[in-house]
């Protein structure tokens, strides 16, 4: 039997500009062991004055992203044909409207892989923005999703 495992991580910061982006992409690639990847509490991503990270809107159909996630991922048959698996690292930005911005791809096994997970962010429900006192604000969420064919 064939079953798409979703696990996923992720984690949110503030991006002011490319440099900054970059280096929150650094810090999170080197925590991929642990499945909440955690910011160091110095960046200057972290204290550019969010006061409320951005958050999934549930939706009559998902309460959170995990449900989002398990119910539009599709495992694509060619990544199944030829027994690809192994997770897919995303970053992409949540607008100030709550709206999906720049996806990029970090790491993948397989470009089937990888255009799967793109298409599931580009389709994603708006997310409620982050904060910086009561004015919303752009973040990069980082994603980790695994394919497991069983």
């Amino acid at each position: 039997m064939l079953l798409a495992l979703c696990l996923f991580s992720f984690t949110a910061s503030v991006a002011q500009s490319t440099n900054e982006a970059e280096h929150l992409l650094a810090i999170a690639q080197e925590e991929t062991s642990a499945d909440l990847v955690a910011l160091d509490s110095t960046s200057p991503l972290v204290e550019a004055g969010m006061t409320s990270a951005p958050s999934f809107k549930a939706t009559s159909e998902y309460a959170n992203v995990d449900e989002y996630i398990d119910e539009n991922l599709i495992y694509p048959e060619e990544a199944k044909l030829i027994g690809s698996d192994g997770a897919v690292s995303v970053r992409f930005e949540i607008l100030e409207n709550g709206g999906i911005g720049q996806i990029a791809i970090l790491n993948s096994p397989d470009e089937s892989l990888s255009e799967a997970v793109t298409q599931l962010i580009q389709e994603m429900p708006k997310w409620s923005a982050a904060l910086a006192g009561n004015t919303p604000m752009k973040t990069v969420y980082q994603l980790n999703v695994n394919f497991r064919l069983q």
